[in-house]
């Protein structure tokens, strides 16, 4: 997500919200408790689910990794609708430490 100004045209800001999705596997033990929580709903429980479901069956077919592709780009729809409702907007923005 990049720098949104006040005199942008309307496309510009629409390209300047574009971003990519990546799904990561982590051990739970190493994440590190902070005071943000994202909401999530069963839409999105679901959608992840069925990534992963895919992604383990690409060892055994390469269909599944077709539908996992899918998967992914739905995950990245519900992401961008997510953060043009205005929700959770610190997610979307570039971490300071």
């Amino acid at each position: 997500m990049k720098k949104i100004k006040y005199n942008m045209s309307k496309r510009k800001i629409i390209s300047n919200l574009r971003f990519k999705t990546f799904i990561k596997t982590i051990n739970i033990k190493h994440v590190f408790p902070t005071r943000y929580v994202i909401e999530t709903d069963d839409v999105f429980k679901t959608l992840i689910d069925a990534y992963y479901t895919n992604k383990l069956g690409n060892k055994l077919n390469e269909h599944t990794n077709e539908k996992a592709k899918v998967n992914l780009v739905s995950i990245n729809n519900y992401l961008q609708d997510r953060l043009l409702r205005g929700k959770n907007l610190w997610f979307f923005k570039k971490m300071k430490f």
